[in-house]
């Protein structure tokens, strides 16, 4: 029993690989496969929240260098003392868009539903409060921190995420990104969750093809629709 717990420890952590394992199951078990194993790769976390995913990416890869995003102060203030003392983890209360802006948006009770598109409509959750946030482009980011590539860009920004990729222009131009992870939608009403078409249009148009879908919602009688996903990228 010792030994399988310590296989699947293992596994988990990336630290040897299971060939019986299926394509499609696990995002980052995928990217851990499909680029070959990397030790070290460099992650741009858009939406990072209180570090949901980058708590998953640490067990995929302990090695790996992580830029989390988190615009709005109290679920930063959460994100940042939760990996303090992570030295490969750097938190930055921005968001990544188009072009540097400030922007006045509406709070929601669930943080998880904070977004910067204008027509969103979640407003029940609203609590009331509001905050002006910091927005930056990718480019310009990564002009600044001297990255050169970015193995992995996660992108949950409820929305917002063509307005996230053309301010990576550039690097999406070069090939500089190489895995795209982003959560999509599947109904147009949801303006405030990234409709899987436009999206995967803009990606194809860019030289990325779909890996697959993993997460899946569920919703309504007998859970017959589906709501919204996450969609892995890569480049073809």
């Amino acid at each position: 029993m010792g030994s399988r717990l310590r296989r699947l420890e293992q596994r988990l952590t990336g630290a040897v690989r299971v060939p019986f394992y299926p394509v499609g199951r696990d995002w980052l078990y995928d990217v851990r496969s499909f680029s070959g194993w990397p030790s070290a790769p460099l992650v741009i976390d858009a939406g990072a929240n209180i570090g949901q995913t980058v708590h998953d990416l640490l067990l995929a890869f302990p090695a790996a260098r992580i830029h989390a995003f988190e615009p709005v102060s109290t679920t930063f203030e959460r994100l940042q003392g939760r990996y303090a003392r992570q030295p490969r983890v750097q938190c930055h209360a921005l968001a990544l868009g188009r072009e540097p802006a400030r922007f006045r948006i509406p709070l929601h009770r669930d943080s998880e539903l904070n977004t910067l598109v204008a027509d969103q409509p979640r407003s029940a959750d609203f609590s009331g409060d509001h905050e002006e946030v910091t927005v930056d482009s990718l480019d310009a980011f990564c002009a600044r921190q001297a990255v050169a590539t970015i193995d992995i860009l996660k992108m949950d920004v409820q929305g917002w995420e063509l307005e996230l990729l053309q301010g990576a222009e550039g690097l999406l131009r070069d090939r500089r990104i190489r895995f795209i992870y982003s959560e999509v939608g599947f109904r147009r009403d949801s303006t405030d969750m990234q409709h899987f078409c436009s999206l995967n249009d803009a990606l194809e148009q860019r030289g990325y093809w779909l890996c697959g879908f993993y997460q899946p919602f569920r919703w309504g009688p007998d859970k017959r629709y589906l709501g919204f996903s996450n969609a892995l990228y890569t480049l073809r």
